[in-house]
């Protein structure tokens, strides 16, 4: 036993510190950009948002790669989907 670990104690050691890597950080990182991907997929008009940049706003179209946002009365913004950060609902 004491032969194996002389000579593999190297590789056990890294292996077993990748696992803990990937555990605590990578696996939360992809659930995370899933829930987003899945709420960007899900946008539909109507839906009260908040861009990247803060912008809040109400979504009145969505087209394939882009979202356009009723910011205020008769003012519309299109943005990027990646640039929507949340769901929210605004109180005013």
């Amino acid at each position: 036993m004491q032969q194996f670990f002389q000579q593999y104690g190297l590789i056990v050691w890294v292996v077993v510190l990748f696992a803990i890597f990937y555990f605590l950080f990578i696996r939360p990182q992809r659930s995370k950009q899933k829930k987003h991907q899945d709420m960007i997929t899900s946008l539909k008009p109507g839906d009260e948002v908040v861009t990247v940049g803060g912008m809040k706003g109400k979504v009145k179209s969505v087209s394939e790669n882009t979202v356009t946002l009723m910011v205020y009365k008769d003012i519309s913004i299109e943005f990027l989907k990646s640039a929507i950060s949340t769901k929210t609902n605004i109180t005013n």
